[in-house]
């Protein structure tokens, strides 16, 4: 797991902290493709996808696909569904475009309440007021061990746009000992591999094969989710 961290000043780049700098602590690496490779258009004809539906029915997955993908978001409110409906729109559409959803949107609500997000957070802003309070800097905090990679399924909402993540990002604005603010950046890829291939949950096969289909249409891309959190 890919683990890295960066302090920021007014000026760039610092060579050590001090109260007013920014420092982004991140894992992961979502400009990886996965190992099941979810992130191009590759073919993989050893794969036999788990569909009853003969993978040159296009029509068929599509509706497949998109009746699986509704389905789970229906329970959220129009607002939220309009976010989601951009994903689908943009992998039908072809726009691979890296895209994220800003710390004011009904994504980012979701997310910050979710359990597998909030267990990270937490021990993460705990330690490093605690780190702060001991040493009066950050220099030496190593923030991107306590993070990870979150599997998102709290709701069937998030569990159907989200679900496994590729990269998170936590970026300190501000810390003493008693308060900290974070802006969190959890990344993944909207993208079918072949461990989706073969999976029993609803519309993901046909997913890998609309995203096989050549040409502009039906391509994986890198998106985000933004939270802000003060503690």
């Amino acid at each position: 797991m890919d683990g890295r961290a960066q302090t920021k000043g007014v000026n760039g780049d610092k060579p050590f902290w001090n109260q007013g700098c920014t420092t982004t602590f991140a894992v992961g690496n979502v400009r990886a493709n996965s190992q099941d490779d979810d992130l191009t258009k590759t073919p993989h004809p050893e794969i036999d996808a788990f569909s009853t539906i003969p993978d040159t029915w296009i029509g068929a997955h599509k509706t497949a696909f998109a009746s699986a993908f509704y389905g789970g978001i229906s329970l959220e409110n129009d607002a939220a569904k309009r976010e989601a409906g951009i994903l689908m729109y943009k992998f039908e559409n072809g726009e691979n475009s890296t895209f994220s959803f800003s710390a004011s949107s009904n994504m980012s609500r979701l997310l910050s309440s979710d359990p597998a997000f909030l267990v990270i957070a937490q021990r993460f802003e705990k330690a490093a007021k605690e780190f702060y309070g001991s040493y009066h800097t950050l220099d030496g905090f190593d923030g991107q061990q306590l993070l990870g990679r979150p599997y998102i399924k709290d709701t069937w909402f998030m569990h159907t746009v989200l679900g496994g993540t590729q990269q998170f990002d936590a970026t300190i604005t501000k810390v003493t000992a008693n308060e900290i603010l974070v802006r969190y950046s959890v990344w993944d890829h909207f993208g079918a591999g072949t461990n989706d291939a073969t999976s029993k949950l609803p519309g993901l096969p046909s997913m890998y094969i609309l995203q096989r289909v050549p040409g502009r249409k039906y391509v994986p891309f890198i998106w985000g989710i933004n939270v802000n959190r003060k503690q």
